[in-house]
């Protein structure tokens, strides 16, 4: 009896054994595949990393002191765009331990931001006159804060991930150029908008000159016909000169924009020369006036008679040509 409980026993331990030395081999296949897994992808996302840190790094290329290249910028950053997005595809593709699921979506949403930063970075440089830059600015600046906050939660044993200074400086330096451009683009629409807003009461204004603008030679041809037809010439003189003070006045009531000034300066030479036209005709239409009364109205005597406002009117034509043509370049250019 005691022979049969002694091999019993001997046959329990053996089980036992047996069971506990497969378990073992089981847990230690199992634990040695594991960490060979873990070991696999700490290796591959150390490398890929290293890569991206490589990649940002090189982002020094595209400043130009206090500010950036953004012609460098539009020609090149495609191609560092385009390495993120290999390293991108890449991690996609790793089969991940789920010790590091956590960390792995974390380095591949903050890999998308970054990714995300260089475009954006080109679509303002792309776009330095648009209105909306304040707006690609605070888009940017997300892609960064979202790329960094992402990065920091990356922990894969000795790992860390975060943005190189290089990366930082060139962003940093971006701002900058923005916000300088964003100054210059409101500038530039203040402008505009002023430049606009004196075009239309100039336009008013030189439609009134046009109005006025006009050779008095006929109607005092015709006005030798009649008794009281230079009486009605010197009314005429008296009523375009009054509009023709109006004019003057309310040009220069207006704000003159920087941009204008030309335009302004063409406009009163053009007012002044059609004033001494007026005030020479008055003066030569009074005087044969006079002169018809004591008999002297030969043709000769009358043509010397209006030589200086003759004069004047022609002077008055080129100035007004040259003021035509300064007008013209200024609306073209609103």
């Amino acid at each position: 009896m005691k022979k049969l409980n002694t091999k019993a026993l001997t046959k329990l331990s053996l089980i036992v054994a047996v069971t506990l030395i497969g378990i073992g081999v089981f847990y230690g296949t199992y634990y040695f595949f594991i960490s060979k897994s873990y070991t696999s992808y700490e290796k591959t996302i150390k490398a890929e990393i290293t890569n991206i840190n490589k990649i940002n790094g090189s982002a020094y290329l595209f400043t130009k002191g206090q500010t950036i290249d953004d012609k460098k910028i539009i020609s090149d950053t495609s191609s560092l765009t385009s390495s993120l997005n290999t390293s991108k595809e890449k991690l996609e593709k790793l089969t991940v331990p789920d010790k590091y699921n956590d960390d792995n979506k974390n380095l591949l949403l903050g890999l998308k931001n970054n990714i995300s930063m260089y475009k954006q970075i080109a679509i303002i440089c792309k776009n330095v006159e648009s209105l909306k830059l304040d707006e690609s600015l605070i888009d940017l600046q997300k892609y960064r804060d979202d790329c960094m906050n992402y990065y920091s939660l990356v922990s894969i044993r000795d790992i860390k991930m975060t943005l190189p200074n290089e990366c930082l400086d060139f962003i940093n330096n971006t701002t900058y150029f923005t916000q300088k451009q964003i100054r210059t683009n409101i500038n530039t629409e203040i402008s505009a908008s002023q430049n606009r807003d004196f075009l239309n009461s100039f336009d008013n204004l030189l439609d009134k000159f046009n109005s006025i603008n006009k050779n008095f030679l006929l109607d005092i041809k015709n006005a030798r016909k009649n008794i009281d037809g230079l009486d009605a010439v010197l009314n005429s003189l008296d009523t375009y000169e009054d509009n023709l003070d109006n004019i003057k006045n309310t040009l220069s009531s207006l704000t003159i924009p920087n941009d204008a000034t030309p335009l302004y300066k063409a406009f009163t030479v053009v007012l002044n020369d059609y004033d001494e036209y007026i005030q020479t005709l008055k003066y030569s239409v009074k005087t044969e006036k006079l002169t018809s009364i004591n008999g002297v109205t030969d043709e000769k005597s009358l043509e010397k008679l209006y030589e200086t406002p003759n004069e004047k009117f022609k002077t008055l034509n080129s100035d007004y040509k040259n003021l035509m043509k300064i007008y013209s370049e200024f609306e073209n250019n609103v």
